[in-house]
């Protein structure tokens, strides 16, 4: 039996997005087709949208915005509505053992600034992905030794 809701290009199951959400990013959206699309996040995976029923893809390259859970090169964009990216969120980390991203963002939810289904290439906020960042870089952090030797210290053999 087929799952339907696979993506057919990596077998991966993607979440499903709104109409508005294609409308919104896609380059070329045809108002006939947009509804029973999920989002493919596997990075590997070209497939930016699926349609499970009718097995119609968009590739990532038909998006307007650069999806960053599919990029390996900077800048990796995470938060569509503020322009947040995961160099940033890494960057703080890095620098202060924490960013300061999240609160930002939810401090504009609040405000009702936020337009997650018509950024968002997910078609949701984005706070998730931005705690998975934060916390794989305090884990990185935590690898990597915060101090140097001092300049006449002498290696121990």
């Amino acid at each position: 039996m087929i799952n339907e809701n696979v993506c057919p290009t990596c077998d991966n199951k993607g979440t499903p997005v709104k109409r508005i959400t294609l409308e919104s990013l896609l380059v070329e959206p045809n108002p006939d087709h947009l509804s029973g699309f999920r989002f493919c996040a596997t990075q590997t995976c070209a497939v930016a949208y699926y349609n499970p029923d009718s097995r119609e893809t968009v590739d990532k390259q038909q998006v307007r915005v650069r999806i960053g859970l599919k990029e390996n090169a900077a800048p990796r964009p995470v938060c569509y509505c503020f322009q947040h990216d995961q160099e940033e969120i890494e960057a703080e980390v890095l620098e202060h053992g924490a960013s300061g991203v999240a609160d930002d963002i939810t401090a504009k939810c609040k405000e009702g600034l936020h337009r997650c289904e018509e950024l968002n290439p997910q078609g949701r906020c984005c706070l998730g992905n931005i705690r998975r960042i934060e916390a794989a870089a305090k884990a990185q952090r935590e690898i990597i030794p915060t101090t140097e030797p001092e300049c006449c210290e002498v290696p121990s053999e």
